[in-house]
């Protein structure tokens, strides 16, 4: 099984976007500018989370990570938490106008 696979597969990656995000993570850690396992030892963990590994996973690397000198992907364009897109949680939707 290869780190990928077992990061799309365990982390519940569904949309383009999670596994674009993946991808980037795989990236860097074949480039040797995240350590493996760093992104391992934040996958364990984030596997024991009951609901919404993939998002725990990337806030806990991203937390992780801040001290080292590496960018992590734009979370941006995540559904992450309302801190960081404005709690629509990656829907795109208008909002409801009033009755």
């Amino acid at each position: 099984l290869t780190l990928k696979t077992q990061l799309q597969k365990g982390l519940k990656a569904r949309r383009p976007v999670e596994f674009q995000y993946i991808d980037q993570i795989i990236e860097l850690v074949e480039d040797g500018k995240l350590s493996r396992k760093l992104v391992v030892t934040t996958y364990l963990a984030a596997q024991q989370q009951p609901s919404r590994p993939l998002q725990w996973f990337q806030m806990a690397l991203a937390a992780r990570a801040r001290g080292l000198n590496v960018r992590l992907p734009d979370l941006r364009n995540q559904a992450v938490g309302i801190n960081v897109n404005g709690g629509t949680h990656g829907v795109n939707t208008p909002p409801t106008p009033p009755q």
